[in-house]
């Protein structure tokens, strides 16, 4: 077998910190950015060897990427929840679907717990009922767009299936059905 080439790498915490800062200020996106700081977490701890592993250095290492990827994850975090708390008060079902969409559901709620919170008592019952007559609505013409008398056809209604989803988990979360 012949023998494997490799090459060496050679980091350290300032320099990892360096590399933050200009993927930082070069990002296009939050997205990308966490994204690409996850991608080299993941790299690094499955390219590094036990030993090199238990070293203080690597320690710092994998501290200074954290701290940056929880950083932009929080400011991810936060630029997502200031949009669908806009998409929700304007009944914006396009940007609402999408954010969903691009979420796991649990991620999704996290949000919906975080505008939750910044709703005042009216705010949140205009959304409820919005919400709640939605659906309803939704249901209403998915019955009649079917020939059966015992099923309903979104597709016929001219219901997007994704826009369904989303409005049937905030349904859920703020407890209207």
């Amino acid at each position: 077998m012949p023998p494997l080439e490799t090459i060496t790498l050679h980091l350290t915490a300032s320099s990892i910190e360096a590399y933050c800062n200009a993927l930082t200020r070069r990002s296009a996106t939050l997205e990308k950015r966490v994204a690409a700081l996850d991608a080299l977490m993941t790299f690094i701890a499955t390219q590094t060897d036990a030993g090199e592993q238990a070293k203080a250095e690597f320690a710092a290492i994998r501290q200074t990427l954290h701290t940056h990827f929880e950083l932009a994850h929080a400011a991810l975090l936060a630029e997502r929840t200031e949009r669908l708390q806009r998409a929700l008060s304007s009944h914006h079902l396009p940007t609402i679907t999408t954010l969903y969409s691009s979420l796991s559901r649990d991620a999704f709620w996290t949000l919906l717990g975080r505008v939750v919170e910044r709703l005042e008592a009216g705010q949140l019952s205009a959304l409820r009922s919005w919400a709640a007559d939605w659906m309803m609505a939704a249901k209403q013409r998915a019955k009649q767009a079917t020939p059966y008398p015992d099923a309903i056809d979104f597709g016929a209604a001219g219901i997007d299936a994704s826009e369904y989803l989303a409005m049937s988990d905030l349904c859920r979360y703020l407890g209207v059905e």
